[in-house]
């Protein structure tokens, strides 16, 4: 099974992440790589309106050449979403990355 990079990112935005035929409601960028995207994309939640930031960036929707990476927050096989802080932003090996602390969902 193929698809288009961009048909799969929109599927990701509008229906939730769509990776292995298991859907994602909550995806977000906690890594990007300098001189690509710069640090204001970490803690960004995947989304149809980023689709055309991305596109406008000059990269590939779904990050396969390493210019982004994801954490899921959030799926329906979670038994309970992942409830995180997003912390300090650091560059390391040509990568900014943010920091995650998870915490207590009642203090978010």
């Amino acid at each position: 099974f193929f698809f288009q990079a961009e048909d799969g990112i929109r599927d990701v935005a509008v229906t939730g992440v769509q990776t292995c035929a298991l859907p994602i409601s909550d995806a977000r960028i906690v890594t990007v790589r300098e001189g690509v995207l710069d640090p204001s994309w970490l803690g960004r939640r995947l989304t149809v309106p980023m689709l055309d930031d991305i596109e406008r960036a000059g990269i590939d929707p779904c990050g396969e050449h390493g210019e982004y990476h994801t954490v899921v927050l959030d799926a329906p096989l979670f038994a309970s979403p992942l409830h995180v802080t997003f912390g300090e932003q650091v560059l390391r090996s040509g990568c900014w990355a943010v920091d995650l602390e998870e915490t207590d969902a009642l203090r978010v």
